[in-house]
Formats: C-alpha cells, sequence, structure tokens
C-alpha cells in the first residue's frame, strides 16, 4: 500500500492536481511514507530473526517465503501479461472517480443508518433478514 501511495503521489505531483481537492492529506508527505516503507523493509527483514540462532530451517521458510515470493510472482505477473509500468505524468487518476464520488456523497448525504434502513425497507422480508444475517 505504501508503493501504490508513493505511485499515486508521484503521479499527482507530475499532473499537477491540487491536494486540496482531496479530501485527505497525508502530513509532511512524502517524507513520512518513504520513513514507513523503511520501517516495513526492516520488519520483513527482521521478522524471522530468532530462525538464525539456533538454525531453524522451518522458521526461516515460514518467515521469509512471502519475501522471497512476491517478488518472483511480481515479475511473473509482468512477463506473462506483458503489462509495463506507468509513467507518473500519464497515470490516470481520474477515471472511476465521478462513480466513486457518488456511491460516497449517498452515504455521507443520508447518513449510514438512515440509507441502510430504507434500502431494506424495499426488500422482502426474506430478503431482509437474510441481509441483516451476512
Amino acid at each position: 500500500m505504501i508503493i501504490a501511495f508513493l505511485g499515486f503521489y508521484h503521479a499527482r505531483q507530475a499532473q499537477g492536481m491540487d491536494p486540496a481537492t482531496l479530501p485527505y492529506r497525508a502530513p509532511w508527505a512524502p517524507y513520512t511514507t518513504y520513513f514507513a516503507l523503511l520501517l516495513g523493509i526492516l520488519a520483513l527483514i527482521f521478522v524471522g530473526y530468532d530462525a538464525f540462532v539456533p538454525w531453524d530451517t522451518r522458521g526461516f521458510v515460514t518467515a521469509y517465503f512471502a519475501l522471497m515470493f512476491a517478488p518472483f510472482m511480481f515479475l511473473l505477473w509482468k512477463i506473462i501479461k506483458r503489462t509495463k509500468f506507468v509513467r507518473p505524468s500519464e497515470a490516470d487518476l481520474y477515471s472511476g472517480k465521478k462513480e466513486v464520488d457518488d456511491e460516497c456523497r449517498h452515504w455521507e448525504e443520508g447518513g449510514i443508518e438512515e440509507n441502510e434502513q430504507i434500502r431494506l425497507a424495499q426488500m422482502s422480508f426474506t430478503r431482509r433478514c437474510w441481509e441483516r444475517i451476512w
């Protein structure tokens, strides 16, 4: 998620998108983001520290398998699907934004509880009971 945020941040910077148009802005970005990335990398490196002394093969594989498997799968996906990295200046920051804004407005203007009650009231009794279970 941190890497995705950094990609969004750099695309926003490259395209001149005003941060005031966003509902939330990360404080001290991107410095805090890079710091969080550093902490995450350190956590991934030291998560299996106890597998080294005394050496525990099972613990080592359990702790570090994802660290080796994720980049392998990423590269495999890039090769098989022939996808390319997107330049920050060419990233699409706006498609789907209207739909998300409309849905957010739906929940924010009417209130979550009121809109859910209206939605449930339009259903049959059995469907309403099923929806409340889940």
